[in-house]
């Protein structure tokens, strides 16, 4: 079965009720597509569940990304806002950012998760 890792701001923000959006827009169409997903909460909560069992770790904590958005186009284009830019990111921003690996990397580094190099 496919994976999805959905980050997402939660709560409302600016008029936005981003628990209704995975509700009802976000989670019936990963379900529709046969993806099964998880947020950073619930990967972060399932992390301290087997803290707490094996004793083997320390208990970690979800601190949420500030508010950004980068669409990319293709491999080699987009456009996006970043937290602290009063400018919008330029498509080279965008394509380093996302449009060539997706920030894979650094999403798990922040899990605490290994990724596959490719070869």
């Amino acid at each position: 079965m496919t994976r999805a890792f959905v980050i997402r701001p939660f709560g409302t923000k600016e008029g936005v009720d981003f628990e209704r959006t995975q509700r009802e827009l976000i989670g019936p169409v990963l379900q529709e597509l046969g993806i099964s997903g998880g947020e950073a909460t619930q990967i972060v909560a399932a992390g301290n569940i087997r803290a707490l069992i094996t004793g083997e770790s320390e208990l970690g904590t979800y601190d949420p990304f500030p508010p950004a958005i980068v669409v990319p186009l293709g491999p080699d284009g987009g456009s996006g806002q970043l937290p602290g830019a009063e400018q919008i990111a330029s498509r080279e921003t965008v394509s380093e950012i996302k449009g060539r690996h997706l920030m894979v990397e650094p999403v798990a580094t922040g899990l605490g998760l290994e990724t596959a190099k490719a070869t």
